[in-house]
């Protein structure tokens, strides 16, 4: 189904493209917030403070945005 999706553009049905568009996104956003997830019991093990739990959310979401920046600088999605 996908497939003719691509094939032939005018028998899409439009809400089929928004579901799939919307489990795409749910899947990207699942490990964008993975560490805020974690992040109360991380506190405890590693006993962070409030600053390392901030660098910490960033660092997973910097890292989230380096990757797509190099995904689509090298064309890897077309590979």
């Amino acid at each position: 189904m996908v497939i003719d999706m691509f094939l032939e553009p005018e028998k899409t049905n439009p809400f089929f493209v928004l579901a799939l568009i919307s489990i795409c996104l749910i899947g990207a956003l699942g490990t964008w917030f993975s560490a805020t997830v974690i992040l109360p019991e991380l506190t405890v093990r590693a006993q962070l403070g409030e600053s390392q739990q901030v660098w910490l959310t960033n660092a997973v979401q910097l890292g989230f945005v380096l990757g797509a920046v190099l995904i689509a600088f090298f064309n890897l999605s077309d590979s």
